[in-house]
């Protein structure tokens, strides 16, 4: 396995938003395979909305699924417009790569900060790659 050099994302702050477990507690390895600690996590775009209503501090990078149930990526896209989110965000998804676009192109559309696109399984490396932009 290869060694993860030191990169200065350590200082980013995540909210993964994601419903598989699994898929949640990877992101959680490669994140801190990166050297990111603070890490929260949310199963949907509900507990998403709550966690970012209820803290004093939001996350510097949304890593957000696009297929949730309850409120799924592209609705939670919405609701993140509609409250003007300056975070940024980094769409994460295993459905075809046209549906991503779309969404990817409306969220820009309705102002958001979107960092890029990750068709899973997210990696190590497509993920330094997306947030190379952010630095």
């Amino acid at each position: 396995m290869a060694t993860i050099p030191e990169t200065e994302f350590s200082s980013f702050s995540f909210l993964i938003v994601e419903d598989e477990d699994f898929s949640r507690q990877m992101a959680v390895k490669i994140l801190s395979r990166l050297g990111i600690e603070d890490i929260s996590y949310a199963s949907n775009g509900i507990e998403a909305l709550a966690q970012l209503d209820n803290t004093g501090s939001s996350a510097d990078v949304l890593l957000v699924d696009l297929n949730m149930p309850e409120m799924n990526g592209v609705e939670f896209l919405r609701n993140l417009a509609s409250r003007e989110c300056s975070n940024s965000i980094i769409l994460l998804s295993g459905v075809d790569e046209l549906t991503v676009q779309v969404a990817e192109t409306l969220a820009s559309y309705r102002g958001l900060n979107i960092l890029g696109r990750i068709s899973k399984p997210l990696s190590v490396d497509n993920l330094s790659e997306v947030l190379a932009k952010a630095e």
